[in-house]
């Protein structure tokens, strides 16, 4: 009988190869569509990353070095490596880009690094059970990810591999894990535990972690603050990187190009703009606010619109014209075309509802979960019709996005989600 065969005999540390190839699929499949909703439009630019040994408890050398794109600075650092950047610096976009490539170098030949993508945040069971982390509950959440049709990669066979070093692990977002969360939310004395510190040491324990191929980012500062605490250790990587933030010719020629404004007038007046405002020059060095200054810009109707906005110097100054300019647009829309009213009466209050549902979202109930699921939503609206007319203006005006999970949004950027709550908590 072939099942007595050892030949025909399945373990559990071996897997079909058409679970490989479907979930590389997926993957693939998904990955694309993260980035279409994480970036707006694709920026053109080509990024550049520099050394940072002290991250990781390594000398500093005299010299620095430079990379440009990720998979030098992956290469050079022997497969091992963290990346640092500011918010809405474009870790993410790196991240799932450099994801894409390493998913379709694995199609062409089963010889590659088989890539586990995750995002951090998602690792929702180390703090909603609030139970001790352990080396089988990482293994298992990242078998997780491999899920598509119900059929996963099973823990086993990706342990091997781990062992093996013949995955290639891409974790984004170590900063989206919850600090400081009371064990006990009803109990003010009760400990407090900084998960991100938490996954560090699990991830520096896991058995086979100290050789096997990894990106892992994080906010700069983040992780700055979470070393800085003698009581924790550096992840155990051979390089760290950080994103450099836009140079001004950088900015100059995306603003300028012709492809950005119908008008062509309309770039070099930006640039101009930006060029005698070194205080909102110095804040859109990073992609996602570069965004959001060029959507903004593009609808201001006279130069004196175009004069105060010479005054914005704050991300937050910034939100507020995005914000207020995208509201009235669609209740102009809504007045010309039903007579109908918006679920909020104005910019104001939709951006008190959207605070509340921040608070609500990084409370200790909820710590730092970057999904806006029904239960979050209907303590700040309690009526179903209310938060379906809500969810839609909210996306129009591009601050919240739909995930893959029908009716869970997301904001659009923690950066937006942050701003939100600290107005709402203020």
């Amino acid at each position: 009988m072939a099942q007595n065969n050892p030949y025909f005999k399945i373990t559990k540390t071996m897997v079909s190869k058409n679970i490989v190839s479907n979930y590389l699929q997926e993957l693939h499949q998904s990955l694309k569509e993260k980035l279409t909703k994480k970036s707006f439009e694709i920026y053109p630019f080509e990024r550049t990353y520099e050394d940072n040994p002290k991250a990781i408890g390594k000398e500093v050398i005299s010299s620095k070095l430079s990379f440009t794109g990720l998979d030098e600075s992956f290469h050079k650092y022997n497969s091992r490596l963290l990346l640092l950047g500011e918010p809405g610096g474009g870790k993410s976009i790196s991240m799932i880009k450099f994801a894409i490539q390493k998913v379709e170098e694995r199609l062409k030949t089963q010889r590659s690094l088989l890539p586990i993508f995750a995002e951090i945040y998602t690792w929702t069971e180390i703090y909603n059970d609030r139970k001790e982390i352990s080396q089988e509950s990482i293994i298992h959440w990242l078998a997780k990810q491999t899920n598509q049709n119900e059929e996963f990669i099973n823990k086993d066979f990706l342990q091997k591999q781990i062992r093996e070093k013949k995955v290639l692990l891409l974790l984004d977002g170590l900063d989206e894990l919850p600090l400081n969360v009371s064990q006990k939310p009803q109990d003010p004395n009760a400990p407090r535990e900084d998960y991100r510190a938490q996954f560090i040491e699990t991830l520096n324990s896991l058995d086979g972690f100290q050789q096997v191929p990894m990106v892992i980012s994080c906010r700069r500062r983040d992780y700055e603050e979470i070393t800085g605490n003698d009581n924790n250790n550096p992840l155990k990587l051979n390089g760290a990187v950080v994103l450099n933030r836009l140079s001004e010719a950088e900015i100059k020629q995306y603003v300028t190009s012709n492809s950005i404004f119908k008008d062509n007038q309309q770039g070099a007046r930006l640039w101009n703009l930006l060029d005698n405002s070194p205080d909102l020059l110095k804040m859109v060095r990073t992609p996602f606010l570069l965004y959001t200054l060029i959507s903004t810009y593009q609808n201001q109707e006279s130069d004196g619109e175009v004069k105060q906005f010479s005054r914005v110097s704050t991300h937050e100054q910034l939100f507020d014209r995005f914000i207020e300019q995208g509201f009235s647009r669609e209740k102009d829309k809504k007045e010309n075309r039903t007579q109908q009213n918006l679920p909020c009466s104005s910019a104001e209050e939709l951006k008190e509802k959207l605070g509340a549902i921040a608070v609500v979202m990084m409370s200790d109930s909820e710590p730092d979960n970057t999904k806006i699921e029904e239960p979050i939503f209907s303590k700040v609206i309690p009526q179903l019709e209310q938060r379906h007319a809500f969810t839609r203006l909210a996306r129009t005006i591009q601050l919240l996005f739909e995930t893959s999970e029908k009716q869970v949004y997301c904001f659009r950027h923690l950066l937006l989600r942050d701003y939100f709550a600290f107005r709402y908590a203020n």
